[in-house]
C-alpha cells in the first residue's frame, strides 16, 4: 500500500513539474544537427527515456552473458564426469587384459584349462 500512494505523490510531482515548465525553452544539438525552442521538459523525458532503454539493453546483455557462462560451465562439467567415466572403463580394460594375459602364462592342461583348475583374478582397485 505504501508504494502506491509513494507512487502516485511522485507522478503528482512529475506532473506539476512539467506543467511549470513547459513555457520553457532551449535549443538542443545533436551531434551537429541543432534544434531551436525545445520545451526543456520534452528535451529532459527523452532524456529518460534513452537512459532507460540504454539500461535495459544493459541488463539483458548481462543476463545473456550471465546464461552463456553457465552453459559452459556446465558443459565443463559434463566433460569432466565423461572423462572420468572413460578413466574408469579403461583402468577396467586395463585389469582384464592383464587377467587375460596372466591366465596366457600359465601351463595349461591338454583340455586348454590352466593347471590348478581355476584362474586368478585380481581385484579391481577404485
Amino acid at each position: 500500500m505504501f508504494r502506491v500512494i509513494l507512487s502516485i505523490v511522485l507522478l503528482v510531482v512529475l506532473v506539476v513539474l512539467i506543467v511549470l515548465n513547459l513555457g520553457y525553452t532551449t535549443s538542443f544539438n545533436l551531434f551537429g544537427w541543432k534544434f531551436e525552442e525545445i520545451p526543456a521538459t520534452a528535451v529532459a523525458l527523452v532524456s529518460f527515456a534513452v537512459g532507460v532503454l540504454y539500461s535495459f539493453a544493459y541488463y539483458l546483455g548481462h543476463y545473456f552473458s550471465k546464461i552463456s557462462k553457465t552453459k559452459f560451465r556446465k558443459r565443463g562439467e559434463q566433460v569432466k564426469a565423461r572423462e572420468q567415466e572413460l578413466k574408469e572403463k579403461e583402468r577396467e580394460l586395463v585389469d582384464k587384459t592383464d587377467d587375460i594375459e596372466e591366465v596366457k602364462r600359465q601351463p595349461q592342461t591338454s583340455a586348454g584349462v590352466p593347471e590348478g583348475g581355476k584362474t586368478s583374478r585380481r581385484k579391481r582397485a577404485k
